[in-house]
């Protein structure tokens, strides 16, 4: 992931911000934040570092007898981990597709937009909505 948000973050950026500050700050305060994660994480699960199951395994098969909140936060967590880390990738792929599409085919940033961004997410829509993509995949075998 990060082979393809660093290109586009470098395209993206304002001009007077300046990229190994930022990079090396992000980078630092993710790797804090992975390593507490992972630490913290994996000391709340017995045995402790004698599993090699990951962290969203053990959540996911949390305790039965475990408070019905913690059963709850841990099914938000697992669910929430998820979702953002789908969220987190479909900008930085719609921004690739609009620059290889003007750069690429030499369409205009608008069209370029309109290509990466909305086709996308209406053809998710008329696909992911009942049996279009059945429909769509039994029209083409037909043909």
């Amino acid at each position: 992931m990060f082979v393809s948000t660093l290109p586009s973050w470098v395209c993206e950026k304002k001009t007077h911000v300046r990229p190994m500050r930022t990079i090396t700050g992000v980078l630092m305060v993710t790797t804090i934040a992975y390593v507490l994660v992972g630490l913290l994480g994996g000391m709340a699960f017995e045995p402790f570092f004698n599993s090699s199951n990951t962290l969203l395994s053990e959540l996911q098969h949390i305790a039965p007898e475990a408070p019905k909140i913690l059963r709850l936060v841990a099914k938000s967590t697992i669910q929430a981990y998820s979702i953002s880390a789908n969220l987190a990738s479909v900008p930085i792929f719609c921004i690739l597709m609009r620059y290889n599409l003007q750069e690429g085919i030499g369409i205009t940033r608008g069209w370029a937009s309109a290509i990466a961004i909305l086709l996308p997410f209406v053809l998710a829509i008329a696909f992911y909505s009942g049996k279009g993509f059945q429909t769509a995949a039994a029209r083409r075998l037909r043909i």
